[in-house]
């Protein structure tokens, strides 16, 4: 009996911790605890360098930089940035309604040049762009050429991506007015598969 005992053991003290379990993250502007990104308290203060795939970056209202989504393929494993709100929020530690009741808006360019990855604003709909829980806020200057947000952008010719949502943002770039070119959402892959763009408000 003590022999069997110590075999179960062994073989969970050998498997249990190769088993890795999904975490929710979060990402708030102007957050000042230890940036851990644990609980709206210690939130990051901008999406972190390094994204984990599996996990879920809830990200609350507030102005954030541009930012560029490049972290390595591991099988299927996807990378989910959500729009916080009243309703899907993840943790309760340090959570304030008024995190969720707004939008999150990304400078310009917003890029995405790997695999497997959802980024949704979790709200929106119809022709009001401030519903939308996410935006790609319009260029600060509009004497130029923009592009807003990159499935991947220009430069990426031979790159096979596949896995992408794109669903609840607004995108309102600067218009017919200034006489450069202008693009909401474009895509330049060498392949691209499986990319769904849904329920976003684009003008």
């Amino acid at each position: 009996m003590r022999k069997y005992s110590f075999q179960i053991f062994l073989f969970l003290s050998i498997f249990i911790p190769s088993i890795s379990l999904a975490a929710n993250q979060y990402v708030r502007a102007g957050a000042t605890g230890t940036g851990s990104g644990s609980d709206w308290i210690n939130a990051y203060t901008s999406l972190p360098a390094t994204l984990i795939r599996g996990d879920t970056y809830y990200i609350a209202d507030g102005n954030y930089a541009t930012y560029t989504v490049d972290d390595a393929v591991s099988g299927t494993s996807v990378i989910t940035i959500k729009k916080a709100t009243t309703t899907d929020h993840g943790t309760e530690t340090g959570w304030d309604s008024s995190y969720g009741d707004g939008q999150a808006a990304f400078t310009s360019p917003f890029n995405i040049i790997t695999s497997y990855v959802v980024f949704d604003g979790n709200v929106g709909s119809g022709s009001n762009s401030n519903s939308y829980g996410f935006s790609i806020a319009t260029p600060a200057n509009c004497y130029q050429v923009n592009r807003m947000l990159g499935i991947p952008p220009v430069g990426y010719p031979s790159l096979n991506i596949t896995g992408i949502t794109v669903a609840h943002t607004a995108i309102v770039n600067c218009g017919s007015a200034y006489d450069y070119t202008q693009i909401g959402i474009y895509s330049n892959p060498g392949t691209g598969t499986n990319i769904t763009i849904s329920n976003n408000y684009i003008k």
